[in-house]
């Protein structure tokens, strides 16, 4: 196969990152003629060898001829202590998660020991946090994870003064794929969809050559399973990690070779569509095909569910006048005759139920270097921050108002994707009524 040079490069650094993420000491190098992209101190090498240079240097387009891999495997990691952590208020919906993991070499006992940490949304994909970064003793491992603990149940959160509460221990949290598993995955660009007006939606919801799904608002995700090793992809087509509820779900399918695409929220994996299953490739067919041979290997449970379809005039109609009702992010069009095309190809499309409000310009919720200001609310009397808003000219004086443009009021209390529509010199504070704010949906819908 063809690939660009810069590629192989972002290729690289990923799957670099990936291995500082769960601290492995092996190491990919990527060599471009007399070039070589590579990353840390190594126990093992993950080589490409590129040979046979089409239209010249300068086109830096290369033929990947072959791959050697060799690594030293470690064994699994045992945890040995972890807590779950949660701060829940009016402001924030977040996870913390911490765990001392034995691992072998090193040691009196031959055993040594590393500190992990999560981080993220409650039921979103969580983040990488701080930790060892090589093994170390138990004893420096057990000061490095109190120290982490204590710090997020002892320290005021500084936008809102909460405090993180121990909730139990920590489930076992997904860790990226090593890198010998990354270069048995394919490159891979996910499907995107063109955004559409109110105006536009008739002619979707008439057409029967559409059907209708709900828009997550979670994380976009792509899993595949090839044995026993799992990849996952974000809407970038990045690997990222497989949730641990994701990869359970897909075990349960009881299959070797699958891959979803779908996303997470809440946690659990919502599939909206299979591009392979058992060594097939159902990308080339129908998305109605597709969607057919979805719905006989998706069985809804704790950890996956299947995104419910709609299909003729009536059946959308009723469905998209449902989910404007419970104050979802949008509603999504599918072509049922397209097959699944990388990126935006002006076929399947969104639409956002986009609102509209009156707020006051206040202080900003939280000092940062963007362009913005403050809004709030009146709620029962008392004005109630509802976040900052991104200004493109001179920033509005304080206490006038402002027309919003926002998809809904998160968990945490902010207008989500607010725009500023421009100044207000017809109302009064009366008219900035929290009670008017569409709340999102936190409840399964359809």
């Amino acid at each position: 196969m063809t690939i660009d040079g810069a590629l192989l490069r972002d290729l690289c650094v990923q799957i670099n990152a990936a291995l500082a993420t769960v601290r492995r000491k092996n190491r990919l190098t990527i060599k471009l003629g007399n070039e070589s992209y590579d990353g840390t101190d190594a126990s093992g090498e993950f080589q490409l060898h590129i040979v046979a240079p089409i239209g010249g240097h300068k086109g830096r387009q290369w033929i990947v001829a072959a791959a050697e891999v060799s690594a030293r495997r470690t064994s699994m990691a045992i945890v040995i202590r972890s807590a779950a952590l949660t701060l829940a208020n009016h402001k924030h919906s977040k996870a913390y998660a911490a765990s001392i993991e034995s691992v072998e070499g090193g040691g009196s006992e031959g055993r040594s020991y590393i500190v992990c940490s999560t981080y993220g949304a409650i039921g979103s994909i969580q983040k990488p946090g701080k930790g060892t970064p090589k093994p170390v003793t138990l004893e420096a491992a057990e000061k490095f994870y109190n120290k982490l603990v204590t710090e997020k149940t002892t320290i005021p959160c500084s936008c809102c003064a909460g405090l993180y509460v121990i909730t139990g221990a920590a489930a076992a949290t997904s860790k990226p794929a090593v890198s010998a598993a990354l270069a048995h995955f394919p490159s891979f660009f996910p499907e995107l969809l063109e955004p559409i007006v109110d105006s536009e939606t008739n002619g979707y919801l008439e057409d029967d050559q559409y059907s209708l799904e709900e828009k997550f608002d979670g994380t976009r995700l792509s899993v595949r399973r090839d044995a026993d090793v799992f990849a996952g992809y974000n809407r970038l087509g990045g690997f990222i990690p497989v949730p641990v509820e994701a990869e359970k779900a897909v075990r349960v399918l009881g299959c070797g070779n699958i891959w979803l695409d779908g996303e997470f929220e809440h946690g659990q994996f919502v599939a909206y569509d299979l591009l392979q299953f058992e060594g097939k490739d159902y990308r080339e067919h129908a998305q109605s095909y597709r969607r057919q041979q979805l719905e006989r290997l998706i069985v809804d449970g704790p950890f996956m569910r299947l995104s419910k379809e709609y299909l003729g005039s009536a059946d959308k109609t009723v469905a998209l006048a449902m989910f404007r009702k419970r104050g979802i992010e949008g509603v999504v069009f599918k072509h049922r005759r397209s097959p699944y095309m990388p990126g935006k190809q002006g076929v399947n499309r969104k639409l956002k139920f986009w609102e509209d409000c009156t707020v006051r310009v206040s202080q900003k919720m939280k000092n940062d270097s963007a362009h913005s200001f403050g809004v709030e609310v009146l709620d029962a009397g008392v004005w109630k921050s509802v976040g900052n808003v991104t200004c493109k000219g001179p920033l509005p004086a304080l206490g006038t108002y402002r027309e919003i443009k926002y998809l809904y009021v998160g968990t945490g209390g902010s207008l989500y994707q607010p725009e500023d529509r421009g100044a207000r010199t017809d109302v009064t504070d009366a008219d900035c009524d929290a009670s008017k704010l569409k709340h999102k949906a936190t409840a399964r819908v359809g």
